[in-house]
């Protein structure tokens, strides 16, 4: 029979026992639990660790058989390479020849992106078919040939000591590249130089480099290309007069020499583009007229303001007036330029 009515302590004491008896159980139970995740998780940590130990022993093994595969093939490649290129010597002319060592080229360079310059950034990883252990000493030599007759010579202005490159063979075949330079391009932009300007010793030593290497006497010189912008029209002019004689010289030689001029005149207009290699034949005093002539676009609002931009550059001072939409730091800019 239910018994009511408020416990006596007793009662109190054993109702309180009970239901610690019951949290200690349910304590126990949990902690056993408990103790069952802990050592099954220590197992499964053994048996990664020891998935882990054979993980690496795989891949060593992988990396180990890949090595041997590799000194294999090149192994068969040095033996057979050689052979084939020798047919290929024997029984196609050297037109064709070349033709197969221009393909081999393009191949090897569309790996690197329309920015690659092979000039500076090959180092010593070339291709098997330019080494003589791979194809043999004389396909080596005409495929070292065909890179530096297809390849075009950068020189820019902010490593203009990569000139002495052109005069030393980069694959050690005994070959000279100015044999074979078909093409030299020299970009000048302004994080090469200072701001828009083109400094004086830059501008000499270009010169002095294209009438002083040493190409060929019984053939034409390569074509020369100056790749310029944002160079305002003064420091233009100031560079074409320096490197006039020497553009003369290769041109009487048969060189063909290109000279494209980029400027941004003002923020709200597109930038002018000439070419302006027509400027080294004419006398110093036409020059502005056709530049003027070389940049003219009657389609384009903003042409009524070139003539007087390219006038204001020319000139030794300006007027606030001329430049007054101009920031400090073009302002700093208009100095004379030290030619």
């Amino acid at each position: 029979m239910a018994q009511y009515g408020p416990l006596t302590l007793e009662e109190e004491r054993v109702a309180s026992r009970q239901r610690l008896c019951k949290v200690k159980s349910k304590h126990n139970e949990a902690k056993a639990k408990l103790d069952k995740i802990i050592a099954e998780r220590a197992r499964l940590e053994a048996q990664l660790k020891e998935l882990w130990k054979h993980q690496d022993d795989a891949k060593e093994a992988l990396d180990s058989a890949d090595k041997l595969l590799e000194d294999a093939a090149v192994s068969c490649s040095k033996a057979e390479s050689p052979t084939l290129a020798h047919a290929i010597n024997e029984k196609l002319p050297r037109e064709i020849r070349d033709l197969i060592y221009e393909l081999c080229w393009n191949d090897e360079l569309q790996k690197y992106g329309p920015n690659y310059d092979p000039w500076n950034s090959y180092a010593n990883s070339w291709p098997h078919f330019v080494l003589p252990e791979f194809v043999g000493q004389e396909a080596a030599e005409e495929a070292g040939a065909v890179f530096y007759r297809i390849v075009p010579a950068v020189v820019d202005a902010g490593r203009a000591s990569r000139g002495r490159r052109l005069t030393s063979d980069f694959f050690d075949l005994g070959l000279a590249p100015t044999d074979y330079l078909s093409t030299i391009i020299f970009p000048i932009y302004p994080h090469h130089v200072s701001g828009t300007k083109i400094p004086q010793p830059y501008a000499n030593w270009v010169s002095r480099f294209l009438l002083d290497a040493p190409f060929p006497q019984t053939k034409n010189f390569p074509k020369v290309t100056f790749d310029l912008r944002e160079i305002r029209p003064a420091y233009l002019f100031s560079f074409l007069e320096i490197i006039r004689p020497a553009c003369r010289k290769l041109k009487s030689r048969g060189s063909i020499i290109a000279c494209n001029w980029e400027w941004t005149f003002s923020s709200q207009a597109s930038p002018l583009q000439a070419r302006l290699e027509v400027l080294l034949d004419l006398p110093r005093a036409q020059w502005t007229e056709c530049l003027l002539a070389a940049c003219k676009d009657p389609k384009s609002p903003h042409y009524d303001s070139v003539k007087t931009r390219i006038a204001c550059d020319l000139r030794k001072g300006k007027s606030p007036e001329e430049y007054s939409d101009r920031s400090e730091s073009e302002e700093e800019e208009d100095e004379d330029f030290f030619i």
